[in-house]
């Protein structure tokens, strides 16, 4: 294999596009084991799920044709430039982390009076149920709480200057962890270890760009593979215990797949282990998890679409305009009863909804076409805000099933943080002159 193949290996493999394709047929792995029996999958399904993979593998190699061509030393020129701009810049990341911080603290301490001033502590840890649902939050505190978020890039980028894998990213983390606490919620916690994996993976690919220009080397897929088990495992325990300790207020005898599953092998293995992560009960929930956006999806696809127009996967636009006075209250589409069991709205679902088939395949076009053009040109001339929004991408990528696990105001949120702190810092910044005459 030339220098040129091997290097485009290594890139796809990390790429937006490749990680969307293997947390779908992951999913679709998972639900062939049949832990829990969800309805049989139509043709509208694969047909719908056929248009998202075909759409977003249309855009991923149009991107890849469209890529700027440089050569290897323009690349390496680049990404070492990337890497002086940090060091030159590091008193002024420094500062944006710290202001980044403080208001994401100020956010923090406003939710949590908020919470206690209508729950006790006690409360707060022994009724998590009652907590997650009725208790008010301040949003105020919540928009502040953002900033946490938008720290781990730049926290990031000064964990490689120090070369310490956690000294500055450390306590943006533990912001965001105390912030998704408050909503006794899993995913905000998993969407800041989205953005700071994500961001340390992309240093990662710079540092490999520098050595050996991305050259793919035995072993790397089974080292990902590996990798990407023992990932799973860790998360599939964190949600089993959390789940179990959430539930377990409704008492031993709440189990919603009670009669959705059946005596096989498998589930007497998963029952013999169950203690491992909480309960069998807590393990088909977070099974269910993982697998519900499909039989969801079925069922959306066997109707026609609403042609929502945006209302479900854009929600947040409707919203703000009905504030403004400028349209009624919209009637927000994409909540449908598929039956007994839990209910996950996925991407290629809220498009359906929305824009029907060619929807499916238009939009899916465009996230490979917007996502692979930003990771190719990151990997070629890197700088901090694409770092940034990339892992925006990632994170659409990684929650693609789960869409509305998350509130989808915070991408909005995020996004906005990014494109801010990046403005602060590109007008502040010391600016240097690459070999390649281009400005950082």
């Amino acid at each position: 294999m030339n220098k040129k193949g091997s290097r485009n290996i290594t890139k796809f493999l990390l790429s937006p596009s490749f990680i969307y394709f293997v947390i779908w047929f992951f999913i679709l792995f998972l639900l062939s084991l049949k832990i829990i029996i969800f309805p049989e999958l139509g043709h509208s399904f694969y047909l719908a799920l056929g248009m998202n993979f075909l759409g977003l593998l249309l855009g991923t190699s149009q991107a890849m044709l469209m890529q700027q061509k440089l050569c290897k030393c323009q690349i390496v020129n680049n990404t070492k430039d990337f890497f002086t701009w940090v060091k030159v810049n590091k008193n002024l990341l420094q500062k944006a982390r710290r202001l980044l911080c403080f208001i994401a603290a100020i956010g923090v301490i406003f939710i949590y009076l908020k919470v206690f001033s209508q729950v006790t502590i006690i409360q707060f840890f022994l009724q998590q149920a009652y907590v997650k649902s009725k208790v008010k939050r301040s949003i105020f505190g919540t928009y502040l709480s953002m900033c946490a978020y938008v720290a781990l890039p730049v926290s990031a980028c000064l964990d490689y200057e120090a070369k310490k894998f956690l000294k500055y990213s450390k306590f943006p983390s533990i912001l965001a962890g105390l912030y998704s606490i408050s909503y006794w919620g899993r995913f905000p916690l998993l969407v800041a270890v989205i953005i700071l994996s994500s961001s340390k993976i992309l240093i990662f690919l710079l540092e490999k760009q520098i050595k050996d220009f991305l050259c793919y080397k035995k072993g790397m897929i089974a080292k990902g593979i590996i990798c990407g088990i023992i990932g799973f495992l860790i998360v599939f325990l964190f949600m089993s215990w959390t789940i179990e300790l959430r539930v377990a207020e409704y008492g031993a005898g709440y189990d919603p797949y009670k009669n959705l599953y059946k005596e096989n092998n498998l589930t007497k293995i998963l029952k013999a282990i169950s203690p491992l992560c909480g309960s069998f009960r807590a393990i088909t929930i977070t099974y269910s998890y993982f697998t519900a956006s499909i039989p969801t999806l079925a069922y959306w696809t066997s109707m026609d679409s609403e042609y929502g127009l945006g209302q479900a996967s854009f929600p947040y636009f409707y919203r703000l305009m009905n504030k403004i006075g400028l349209i009624d209250k919209p009637v927000l589409m994409g909540d449908r009863v598929v039956g007994r069991g839990l209910q996950l709205p996925s991407f290629p679902g809220y498009l359906y909804i929305d824009f029907g088939l060619v929807g499916v395949l238009v939009f899916s076009y465009a996230l490979g076409l917007l996502s692979m053009c930003l990771y190719e040109r990151f990997l070629s001339r890197p700088s901090l805000s694409r770092l940034s929004y990339l892992s925006i991408i990632y994170i659409i990528v990684v929650f693609s099933p789960i869409t509305n696990a998350i509130a989808q105001t915070m991408f909005v949120i995020i996004l906005f943080g990014f494109v801010v702190i990046n403005y602060f810092l590109k007008r502040n910044s010391k600016r240097i002159y690459t070999k390649t005459n281009k400005r950082l």
